[in-house]
């Protein structure tokens, strides 16, 4: 189980080639790591109550994990930074099976898992007003982890390197780190440096929820 505050530089890369030029940067001599797939699956009421109050509630599934994801309202923390409040819990494939079939609340699983409850729990449960959860979609991500590398000052940092096909098939890449609080800044210094180094755009990537909404709503009136 994982919560508190999540603070997250994503930047977005034209494609696998800068994954292959970051890792032999980060780490010479290594082959670009094995690449994860997710499952992603968010739920959200018939008018997207949780999207208006930009929140965010998903099952994301990775080789036989299962786990409920709450995150909250992103605060800005500076260029290509982002702080959201994020509760997580792993739950097992038969709780998983329930809530991909509507037998039980992922909201329900998570409160569940937190003692005491937490204030984003609540802000998720007032977004609702008692109405229902439905899964309103999935996308998949590819996931590479590269680290722990030396970033700059900063030591042991882990990157996820992320190919993400959205509804309608748009492929997407980007690179995340997540990071403590006191280190944010000199993060986003040293990853300044290795991009202007290796000759990347500086380019925000939105949050996945958010594209993965656009994407979604892009689809339905096709």
């Amino acid at each position: 189980m994982k919560g508190g505050r999540e603070i997250e530089l994503k930047l977005a890369v034209p494609g696998e080639d800068a994954f292959r030029r970051l890792a032999e940067r980060l780490a010479p001599g290594t082959e670009l790591p094995r690449a994860a797939l997710q499952v992603n699956h968010f739920f959200d009421t018939r008018d997207a109550a949780l999207r208006g109050a930009k929140l965010a509630l998903r099952l994301r599934e990775e080789e036989g994990r299962f786990v409920v994801t709450a995150k909250g309202a992103a605060r800005g923390a500076g260029d290509a930074l982002s702080d959201r409040a994020e509760e997580e819990v792993e739950i097992d494939s038969a709780a998983a099976a329930g809530v991909l079939m509507g037998e039980e609340s992922p909201l329900d699983l998570l409160a569940r898992s937190l003692d005491p409850p937490v204030p984003l729990v609540d802000a998720l449960r007032g977004a609702l007003e008692g109405r229902a959860l439905l899964r309103v979609g999935a996308f998949e991500n590819e996931r590479r982890r590269l680290g722990p590398v030396a970033l700059g000052p900063l030591r042991d940092v882990m990157l996820e390197l992320d190919r993400t096909t959205f509804p309608g098939g748009a492929v997407e890449h980007e690179v995340e780190l997540e990071i403590a609080a006191d280190e944010a800044e000199a993060a986003r210094v040293a990853v300044g440096e290795l991009w202007r180094e290796l000759e990347l755009e500086w380019r925000t990537a939105p949050s996945k929820a958010q594209r993965f909404f656009q994407a979604l709503e892009s689809v339905r009136r096709r």
